[in-house]
């Protein structure tokens, strides 16, 4: 950074989220008065509540900023929630500013443009995960909280804490929602590259799963609990998985090897499958 001349100055200028959640919108200035060189740090909407009938997005005004257009260096988006990029298809053509963003931000953004036909005129800058980009007299150091992960979250609902042994009872829903993010990982990878659509290539990231369990008591609490991904149960479950879809191509009923399930089942009759049927222990 050049060094600083006595009339040069920093300012933070919120045109929104502050004071609110959502319609995230902040600008930094750098420099004298006459001629301050600006970078907007997101660029997002809020939504439409009781307090607003009939409207269901709010974006903020950019009119200030617009104004200084010629002297903003960059837009710069933290993370692609809609509250910080929701806002940029429908207010970029107003101030037509370089966009700088992290992967994952950058390629769900492109479809926004996309979707405003702005995806060949916007330029997106797209920044690695923990990179560091310099605008002028700004230097900006990207923190990633995530470390990296694509986190999957099931949100629960119970009347006392969960234990580890209920989060391994409970998983095999979390599991699959696992293996579906994982087998779109490839087409979002894959975007952008000859042959193949999509607005451009994003980097893998690991998958994490978790239970998120609200507790309802008396003093409600929160916990955020990992579900182990071992090779072995996965494998289980893909090949229950394949033998209920199996049966449900063939029409077939598929008698569950459990005594409790299929000696009692009012189906069996009809079942084809039945009669060559081997019941467990006990059954």
């Amino acid at each position: 950074m050049a060094k600083a001349k006595s009339e040069d100055e920093l300012v933070f200028l919120p045109l929104g989220g502050s004071n609110e959640i959502g319609m995230n919108f902040n600008l930094y200035g750098y420099g004298p008065p006459h001629a301050r060189k600006w970078i907007v740090v997101d660029l997002g909407v809020t939504f439409g509540d009781q307090t607003t009938p009939g409207v269901e997005l709010i974006l903020p005004d950019p009119q200030f900023i617009e104004e200084h257009a010629k002297n903003i260096l960059g837009i710069v988006l933290t993370h692609a929630h809609e509250d910080h990029i929701g806002a940029v298809a429908w207010l970029w053509p107003r101030i037509k500013a370089p966009l700088y963003a992290t992967p994952f931000t950058a390629f769900l953004l492109k479809e926004k443009l996309r979707e405003k036909n702005l995806a060949d005129e916007a330029e997106i800058t797209i920044v690695p995960l923990g990179g560091k980009i310099t605008l002028g007299p700004f230097e900006l150091d990207l923190i990633t909280l995530t470390e990296g992960s694509l986190f999957v979250i099931d949100f629960k609902t119970s009347r006392s804490r969960w234990s580890q042994q209920k989060v391994l009872e409970a998983s095999d829903q979390l599991l699959l929602y696992g293996l579906a993010v994982q087998n779109l990982n490839p087409q979002f990878f894959a975007a952008g590259q000859p042959g193949t659509p999509g607005p451009g290539p994003l980097p893998p990231l690991p998958i994490r799963l978790h239970f998120a369990i609200l507790t309802k008591a008396k003093s409600p609490a929160v916990q955020l609990l990992a579900v182990p991904t071992d090779a072995a149960r996965v494998a289980g479950l893909i090949d229950s998985v394949t033998q209920v879809w199996q049966a449900m191509q063939t029409g077939h009923f598929y008698p569950n090897p459990s005594p409790q399930n299929c000696i009692p089942c009012p189906y069996r009759s009809r079942c084809p499958v039945y009669p060559s049927w081997k019941p467990g222990p006990g059954g």
